[in-house]
């Protein structure tokens, strides 16, 4: 972890102990690893020796000029009802689709496996929470860092989610174009949480509504498991798995 701003020094100490990482100076014997930089603005994962942008996680104000809930995952969500939802969000990555969910007035658990990148998810969401314009999104999401089979386990013991999303990465399309930056640097970092199948298998035990899965436009279902219904967009669609009493 390097600290780019000394008045939030002691921010970047705690932070550094938390996650268990060191404190070095930038470039200090740092050879293309990724590396937290805490910066005046914002907590952001940077690649040492690369040129990319670094990545952070931005609830800015511009996402209020969508309409939420004209969203493809919105309706695939909410279907004929559109009542608040408890959702857990079993692979959020960078929280873009929990954040359009929360946006609808559902509350969303972000179930995030990498310590550095839910990180990036409690640094965007305080942000988010000083925002007038975004306070009360926010509200209504929380940071998990966990495995999502190990978060699916523990909604035994809790009240167990109505809807449970989840956004596998997908697999690579053996084309030669590279996926956009983000998505490498996820699969980079070992953001595949194992057998989808059956994650997919205990998110069903678990939903007490509908499982949602986001897949490519063309791609195959999960699991090899047809959908009850399917909301399509541009580039992806979203598979709905309902309950039988929600059919």
């Amino acid at each position: 972890m390097v600290c780019l701003d000394q008045s939030r020094a002691e921010q970047a100490a705690v932070l550094s102990q938390r996650l268990g990482l060191p404190l070095v100076g930038r470039g200090d014997g740092l050879a293309d690893e990724f590396v937290l930089e805490v910066t005046p603005q914002r907590l952001q994962l940077g690649r040492s020796g690369s040129r990319d942008e670094p990545l952070a996680v931005d609830f800015s104000r511009r996402r209020l000029a969508q309409r939420a809930r004209g969203e493809p995952l919105v309706r695939a969500v909410e279907g004929r009802r559109s009542h608040p939802r408890s959702i857990l969000d079993a692979t959020a990555g960078l929280g873009t689709d929990a954040f359009v969910l929360a946006q609808a007035g559902h509350t969303v658990t972000l179930v995030e496996r990498h310590p550095d990148v839910a990180a990036l998810l409690d640094d965007g969401l305080e942000r988010a929470g000083h925002d007038p314009l975004t306070h009360a999104i926010a509200q209504r999401m929380r940071v998990v860092c966990a495995e999502a089979s190990a978060a699916l386990d523990d909604c035994s013991a809790l009240a167990a989610p109505e809807v449970v999303y989840l956004d596998p990465l997908f697999p690579p399309s053996g084309k030669h174009a590279l996926p956009k930056k983000a998505m490498q640097w996820l699969r980079i970092l070992g953001e595949q949480n194992g057998d989808e199948a059956a994650l997919f298998a205990q998110a069903r035990r678990v939903a007490r509504e509908k499982v949602v899965v986001k897949r490519p436009v063309r791609g195959p279902f999960i699991a090899d498991q047809a959908p009850d219904y399917t909301i399509k967009g541009r580039l992806v669609r979203f598979d709905v798995y309902s309950h039988a009493s929600d059919r």
